[in-house]
């Protein structure tokens, strides 16, 4: 399926398209959110966070009070304070603490359901 989506993109986007999205950082901030990627450690990277241990750790890196991650496609909400996964799909929970929320997928969710 990526390779596939890799492919639609070369041919589906012009050359100003490239070069806007080449322009694009890899990290923004916002006050006190961060959004990113992959993960705020390391974001030239793309590293995954796919749970709580890799939240946790992206979180220790960094003094954001919420940071918005993608990547592994997977939605998720983490809260600090806990240390666990406080949400996960569609169920609405606002955690304390600071928190990173996984925003999920926008084209190739991992779960097979776009």
């Amino acid at each position: 399926m990526a390779s596939e989506a890799i492919r639609w993109t070369k041919e589906a986007l012009e050359d100003a398209d490239l070069e806007w999205l080449e322009a694009l950082p890899l990290a923004k901030r916002r006050g006190s959110v961060e959004f990113v990627h992959g993960s705020n450690h390391d974001p030239e990277q793309f590293p995954y966070i796919f749970g709580s241990p890799e939240a946790a750790f992206a979180l220790k890196r960094i003094d954001a009070d919420l940071v918005f991650v993608g990547h592994s496609d997977r939605a998720f909400v983490f809260a600090e304070d806990s240390g666990e996964i406080v949400q996960a799909e569609g169920e609405a929970v606002v955690p304390e603490g600071r928190v990173l929320v996984n925003v999920g997928s926008v084209g190739q969710p991992r779960d097979g359901e776009p």
